[in-house]
């Protein structure tokens, strides 16, 4: 936005306005969600292609973090692409198996997402981050490295925690303790769906156009 405001000319200015993204709201919303992380085994997930810049082998170094410290955990990560044999083959070198799962694309994203208890985002360069909203919306604290236009969706220590640097011990620490925390999860649970909500297909499409109304009627 201030870019536009600032390089726009002057009698222009007035008719700037940054309306954000709108996403399908109630097919992401969870309103079955557990505001604790139940006993058991600890389910993460990650959603995106596999490309050099979403980073999935950050993925795989907090995994080897998480066993390190006895964590039971499955960890999934959905979709495909050009580097998932070197993902595939990470896993193999570490042993991890039996905890992180590819699942390729899959047509039901958002049953996956309600499924897991914490959303992990390791690109380091996300314009926006579409993706965390979804996740949001199902209740999902996000725990992301900052990858710029992400940065603008997760509230460090409301909706989730974002890191600057690439340190497995800083998102595992994090990830223990929402694990052992049930009041830390609900209200990080709680706030992210709230969050999400702002960003509803329905009263996005009808700021945008009551925008242009108002230009017309000008």
């Amino acid at each position: 936005l201030a870019y536009y405001q600032k390089n726009v000319p002057s009698f222009l200015k007035k008719n700037v306005r940054l309306i954000e993204y709108g996403f399908d709201l109630e097919r992401f919303y969870n309103s079955n969600r557990l505001l604790e992380i139940p006993g058991g085994k600890l389910k993460l997930i990650n959603v995106g292609r596999f490309a050099i810049y979403k980073n999935q082998r950050l993925l795989i170094s907090i995994a080897q973090e998480l066993r390190k410290r006895n964590i039971d955990f499955e960890m999934n990560l959905l979709g495909t692409g050009v580097e998932q044999e070197n993902i595939q083959s990470q896993i193999n070198d570490a042993k991890l198996q039996d905890f992180v799962f590819l699942r390729g694309n899959v047509d039901n994203v958002e049953q996956w997402l309600n499924d897991a208890h914490i959303y992990v985002h390791s690109a380091y360069y996300e314009p926006f981050g579409l993706v965390l909203l979804e996740a949001m919306a199902s209740g999902l604290p996000c725990i992301i490295l900052n990858g710029k236009g992400n940065a603008d969706v997760v509230q460090n220590g409301q909706n989730g925690y974002i890191f600057n640097e690439q340190k497995p011990v800083l998102f595992s620490d994090k990830i223990e303790e929402l694990q052992k925390d049930s009041g830390l999860y609900s209200k990080l649970s709680r706030n992210a769906q709230a969050y999400a909500s702002r960003f509803a297909i329905g009263p996005k499409t009808d700021e945008l156009i009551e925008f242009y109304q108002s230009l017309l009627s000008k």
